[in-house]
């Protein structure tokens, strides 16, 4: 027990002590209604010769987000949108630049889930106070007040290792959830809707974002195209770099531009798929 005692201080040790976990510090909110500066800068995993060349996000202009603002990232797979969101957070190291600032509180929901050992409320209110109305409101906005009643405890089941078995979607909603509980003044959002059916991605766009945090700052991830047009600025992210930015209506208008290059390529290959199916045999 002493031998596997002094293995893990030597590894907590080892892990506090690591520069890339510094992340970006709170700043105090200032009396504009400014609440997100992304500043010109690179950003590098690793902070090789060859990194430092050809940087994983590189920011080429100075983007500001105001209070209430809904910001859309979107862009095809592996074009950077998780790491443009990590760089905001300060998790990626910065290679060079002025970086980004986040006033005051923030709230982040990664692509994968985390779920603690412990009942649904817990995992919920992540150690703040219970407060009635708010967390049933909470609880509907993240549509898992249907999952709730159908559990034999209620918000009183037993979730992670040893707890009941949750599924993808269920995890990423209690997560949602426990973000939007912290009520936070800056809520950063990778992709929530990617483990969700249609309906309930539908649900979790109108309900949560656009009314329960309708009054809060959030810049979100997404691959579906369908929750572009609401967002109150878009940035349209290629090979790292935003390539578009602006309100939908002027992106669409731009008939060269990125946005509308994806969402024409969506568009063809739903053709591809529906052709597919259509001429599919019975026994598919």
């Amino acid at each position: 027990m002493i031998a596997q005692t002094k293995v893990s201080v030597d590894r907590i040790k080892e892990f506090v002590k690591e520069d890339q976990l510094k992340l970006i510090p709170s700043h105090t909110p200032k009396q504009s209604n400014v609440m997100i500066v992304i500043e010109t800068g690179e950003y590098a995993w690793k902070t090789s010769d060859q990194n430092l060349k050809n940087p994983t996000i590189k920011i080429v202009e100075k983007i500001e987000t105001i209070k209430g603002y809904k910001v859309a990232i979107c862009g095809s797979v592996g074009s950077g949108k998780s790491s443009l969101l990590s760089s905001i957070l300060g998790e990626i190291p910065k290679i060079s630049g002025v970086g980004a600032k986040v006033y005051g509180t923030k709230a982040y929901v990664p692509q994968s889930s985390w779920i603690q050992s412990g009942t649904v409320r817990e995992n919920v209110l992540f150690g703040k106070e219970m407060i009635e109305g708010y967390y049933g409101d909470v609880l509907e906005a993240c549509a898992l007040d249907q999952d709730v009643k159908m559990w034999e405890d209620g918000n009183l089941t037993v979730v992670g290792e040893r707890g009941m078995n949750l599924s993808g979607g269920q995890k990423q909603r209690i997560e949602l959830a426990r973000a939007v509980y912290s009520d936070s003044d800056v809520y950063i959002l990778d992709d929530p809707f990617s483990a969700v059916d249609a309906h309930t991605g539908t649900h979790l766009f109108k309900k949560c974002l656009l009314q329960h945090l309708s009054l809060k700052t959030v810049i979100y991830a997404t691959h579906q195209l369908e929750f572009l047009e609401a967002a109150d600025l878009i940035l349209v992210i290629k090979g790292g770099q935003i390539a578009q930015s602006g309100k939908y209506e002027d992106l669409i208008a731009d008939l060269n531009g990125e946005l509308v290059r994806q969402m024409a390529a969506h568009r063809k290959s739903l053709d591809q798929v529906n052709v597919g199916v259509s001429h599919a045999p019975l026994w598919c």
